[in-house]
């Protein structure tokens, strides 16, 4: 009888530790496949396959390019200067968008429209029913004087000369092309909290070249193509713009899977701008990576579900079990090797974000910081996003629903916003 109970128990080991191989591997090729489709991506399949077809392009169609801004800093002129000069051959107009006159960019942005005759200043109001950045780009829109292309920039990116004219080259590829650039920032500092910005950045680079994403920050894409998503009915009642506008991208290809009307998205790896790490805190950066959680949980929700699971097998892992290595029993001592050999892994893959990041001070001993923590941050953020169902950003406040419609807007020193019901119960019934 006891040896039959030990023999149970010895089987009931092997497949427990079978499992746990089984997971560590998934979580291994999950890495891997990011790694190797974004390398791959970035050093062979783009500068080798799409960059030759751009070069043979030569028609620059009307551009919009739409700057929504809230708040000013000490850049921003800056900033706004370079998109209003783009060495673009084609005819663009220039809308920066504001909430209100009370903007503290208002006057600065006035000075600018008078100054060049292709900039415009939109006072988008006060958002009812959605983000504040969805408004002041749904004001931007109704602006539109029938460009052939929309463009949409974020106020904190120093876009070089050829911004424009690189970001919009691929759509001439073909009319359900669509282009972004990548969010990875370059370190204005060494500090923790940066390097965790730019090496979160990185990864979500590499997610957008592997797995296919759009960036707020530098996205172009046909009016045409905008329109017949409805996009602009969708931000309407959502509370970020660019990954409620990839979820539609995602359904319009999905309803077209077998009839070869596909949306194609071309991120540009070698875009001319630079986006600087800003958070000069663990405070701030907690926030700004729990946000962005916050969207992919209520706009991208398999992704999230997969992220939660994901971090924290990584987290059990890389933390928890190499320190098996040290128990008495050799199975139990499997698992330990098993966790320090995918933490050397995860670690080499971690360092490896150099590769495809743009160069400054990010050495690599200033990058090892982030090989075990960023991991473990990115876990903590996930872990946090669970029960949220608001959050805060630029000091205005929204709740949503289950289906990401915004149910509350809070502006500073105003009372609560609550947007009328729509006709329809969900997102999905509104946006058809």
């Amino acid at each position: 009888m006891c040896i039959d109970f030990y023999q149970l128990v010895q089987e009931a080991t092997k497949v427990y530790f079978q499992i746990f191989l089984l997971l560590t591997a998934i979580l291994l090729a999950t890495q891997l496949y990011f790694f190797v489709g974004s390398l791959f991506y970035a050093k062979i399949w783009y500068p080798f396959v799409i960059k030759p077809k751009l070069e043979k392009t030569t028609a620059l169609p009307s551009a919009h390019v739409m700057v929504p801004l809230k708040g000013l800093s000490d850049r921003l002129e800056g900033v706004l200067r370079r998109y209003a000069e783009q060495d673009y051959e084609g005819t663009y107009r220039l809308t920066l968008s504001t909430e209100s006159e009370q903007d503290p960019a208002h006057a600065l942005v006035q000075r600018l429209a008078n100054e060049y005759d292709h900039v415009h200043h939109v006072i988008a109001g006060l958002a009812t029913t959605c983000g504040q950045k969805n408004q002041n780009l749904l004001g931007a829109i109704e602006a539109d004087e029938g460009s052939d292309i929309f463009v949409f920039a974020d106020a904190d990116a120093h876009a070089g000369p050829t911004w424009l004219t690189h970001l919009i080259k691929p759509l001439n590829l073909g009319e359900n092309v669509v282009s972004t650039g990548l969010p990875y920032c370059v370190l204005s500092d060494t500090g923790l909290s940066h390097v965790l910005q730019a090496s979160l950045t990185a990864f979500q680079a590499k997610v957008i070249m592997s797995a296919g994403a759009t960036w707020g920050g530098a996205t172009a894409i046909w009016r045409s193509t905008f329109e017949e998503l409805k996009v602009a009915d969708y931000w309407k009642v959502t509370s970020v713009d660019d990954i409620s506008m990839y979820k539609l991208m995602q359904q319009y290809n999905l309803r077209n899977l077998f009839n070869g009307k596909r949306i194609k998205l071309i991120p540009i790896p070698d875009l001319d701008h630079t986006v600087r790490t800003q958070c000069k805190d663990m405070s701030a950066v907690t926030r700004w990576f729990v946000r962005q959680v916050f969207y992919i949980k209520f706009y991208r929700r398999p992704i999230w579900y997969l992220a939660v699971w994901g971090n924290f097998g990584n987290f059990a892992v890389t933390t928890i079990a190499p320190f098996f290595i040290l128990a008495p029993s050799r199975e139990l001592q499997l698992y330990g090797i098993v966790g320090l050999s995918y933490l050397l892994c995860l670690t080499v893959i971690n360092m490896s974000l150099l590769i495809i990041r743009p160069k400054d001070d990010a050495g690599f001993f200033t990058w090892g910081k982030i090989t075990v923590i960023g991991d473990l941050f990115a876990n903590f953020c996930l872990q946090l996003s669970i029960p949220m169902n608001s959050f805060s950003w630029a000091k205005i406040h929204y709740k949503v629903d289950y289906h990401g419609k915004v149910t509350e807007v809070i502006h500073p020193d105003s009372p609560v916003i609550n947007p009328p019901l729509p006709e329809s119960s969900t997102l999905e019934e509104t946006h058809k």
